[in-house]
């Protein structure tokens, strides 16, 4: 019999909840998208959550950092999220990459000098820094949109679809960057495809649907209930 655990309470045994969410209802005019959802995250977590497109991940990764509030329910957090990996919003709106990184730096309150060093290191060309977002070249734009992430000390990192990039001279420079914080922090992936949470080594599985998630003991379990066709995605369940 498949084993499975709606609300996330198995936790890894050494961990620390770091993220626990509460009931927590969100929807888009009439359309239910999260449904009285509880679940807890730990330390040294890697939770996959697997949903079909439109099922409302990319919302509920919003609800957790803060920039959606739930129409009921609570987001209990240890401290503010890191920004969302390779997501890079406060990269696109300042007029320059280091001004970015600065507006970065002063909201979560750490030294912005290291701060852009750090991301400078990791850099082809840190002169690059001095550029508006969309005129940086596509090497060193990959590295800064991670790294602003992974440079933040959080315990809890937010990605939706991607941890690392594909490229394996990129995957070198930030791999040491993030087996650092999987080993003291949550780190939550949300993707549409099991095969993912398998490319980025997860030690914890869910599926979104319905608006519950659903916890599983194992990938494929996960799987193997992920494409059962008895399980459809309701209609209202789209992101906005």
């Amino acid at each position: 019999m498949m084993d499975s655990d709606t609300n996330g309470d198995a936790e890894m045994a050494d961990g620390r909840v770091v993220l626990r969410l509460e009931r927590v209802t969100k929807s888009d005019g009439r359309k239910l998208i999260l449904s009285d959802l509880s679940a807890r995250f730990s330390t040294g977590e890697l939770t996959a959550i697997v949903g079909a497109r439109g099922c409302g991940k990319s919302l509920l990764l919003r609800v957790i950092s803060g920039q959606r509030v739930p129409d009921s329910g609570h987001v209990v957090l240890s401290g503010p999220p890191a920004p969302q990996v390779a997501a890079g919003w406060a990269l696109h709106t300042a007029g320059s990459l280091e001004r970015g990184l600065g507006m970065i730096a002063a909201a979560y309150g750490i030294q912005t000098k290291s701060y852009v060093a750090a991301v400078a290191s990791l850099l082809d060309d840190p002169t690059v820094l001095t550029k508006p977002f969309k005129e940086v070249p596509g090497v060193d734009r990959s590295l800064v949109m991670y790294a602003c992430s992974y440079l933040v000390p959080a315990e809890v990192y937010l990605a939706d679809g991607s941890l690392l990039p594909n490229a394996p001279h990129l995957r070198a420079r930030l791999e040491p960057l993030f087996l650092d914080l999987r080993a003291r922090a949550t780190v939550i992936l949300v993707t549409h495809d099991p095969l993912v949470a398998r490319r980025n080594d997860a030690n914890r599985f869910a599926i979104l649907s319905r608006g519950k998630l659903r916890f599983f003991p194992d990938l494929d379990q996960l799987t193997d209930a992920f494409g059962a066709p008895s399980d459809p995605p309701m209609a209202s369940e789209e992101t906005p």
